[in-house]
């Protein structure tokens, strides 16, 4: 099932069109309106009108520690007036993501296409258990799911139990929650004696901040459903970044607002097509804060071959 045709079987050399034309309006309006950027663009004599994608590697890379030092507003773009809501990570030394009502369209767009791929749908009735507040989990999910329709049980702040309890009221069939807190509903499901097999759910969406591996068959074990993972790097939107489809075969990166390099974690060269290294994602067309070359420090490899589900977007492979 897709939610955005266009897109998300999109040619090659169309995203690649697409991307350039994104990379170059980014660029431009970093130099234009970012104090942090402007002196490390204008130092390398960049002009974005001429920029291709093979021309980032000649671009600085962005850390945590970047967005860390310049917290709470000091890398917005865009007027605070026009900044519709912030979110923040939930370390201790925290990284502010401002929001324009575009950007939080696009993410939107981007989560939907990651809801719809593991078959949700306005018959769909989801329970989201991932927190609302400051972290961007909960808010982000359950408008994507309004927008396509689904009913929507924001149960993020309840207890283990109580999520289970509303699970089996409202005749839940998709849950939502990250890894973790997915693992604590099996586990206390266990000690009550609830049989986590007999609930109505049959997807869950884990949320994932980290691509790693090991949980997926596990959770599907637990709760007899299939899992679709949605993976998002908080420092630069919530989760929605990339996702699971039916084919299991990694995770599609929405490519059209996210650029992907992999690269070498200590010499920070560029890697081959489908070798591991460092996850590097550039935002093309975030409009508050948008962030070149960030280094998640997460590894993984990139494949570009269509994926059996239909989609073309690049996948991510751990």
């Amino acid at each position: 099932m897709l939610c955005n045709r266009e897109i998300e079987t999109m040619t090659r050399a169309e995203m690649t069109k697409l991307q350039t034309s994104k990379l170059q309006k980014t660029v431009k309006w970093l130099q234009e309106k970012s104090t942090f950027y402007q002196e490390k663009l204008d130092k390398l004599g960049v002009r974005p009108d001429e920029l291709e994608l093979a021309d980032l590697t000649g671009l600085p890379f962005t850390t945590r520690e970047d967005l860390a030092g310049h917290y709470p507003y000091g890398l917005l773009t865009f007027p605070l007036s026009a900044v519709v809501r912030m979110h923040t990570t939930g370390e201790a030394v925290p990284v502010a993501v401002a929001y324009t009502s575009g950007d939080i369209g696009k993410w939107l767009e981007m989560l939907a296409r990651s809801l719809v791929a593991g078959g949700l749908n306005p018959t769909s009735v989801l329970q989201i258990a991932a927190g609302y507040g400051l972290s961007p989990e909960g808010f982000g999910l359950h408008y994507a799911a309004e927008v396509i329709g689904a009913t929507v049980i924001p149960a993020g702040d309840l207890e283990p139990l109580e999520q289970l309890k509303q699970i089996e009221d409202f005749g839940v069939t998709f849950l939502a929650a990250s890894a973790g807190q997915l693992l604590q509903l099996a586990e206390a499901a266990r000690q009550a004696g609830i049989d986590l097999q007999a609930l109505p759910v049959s997807t869950v969406y884990a949320i994932r901040t980290q691509v790693e591996t090991g949980l997926t068959a596990q959770l599907a074990e637990l709760f007899r459903a299939d899992v679709i993972e949605i993976y998002g790097v908080n420092e630069l939107i919530g989760p929605g970044i990339a996702g699971g489809c039916p084919a299991r075969n990694g995770l599609h990166i929405q490519e059209d607002y996210f650029y992907p390099e992999i690269i070498d974690p200590v010499t920070g060269v560029l890697k081959a097509e489908g070798e591991f290294g460092e996850l590097v994602l550039t935002s093309l067309g975030k409009e508050a804060m948008p962030v070149l070359r960030y280094r998640t420090g997460q590894l993984a490899a990139l494949e570009h071959a269509p994926c059996s589900c239909g989609r073309t977007l690049v996948r991510l492979r751990v």
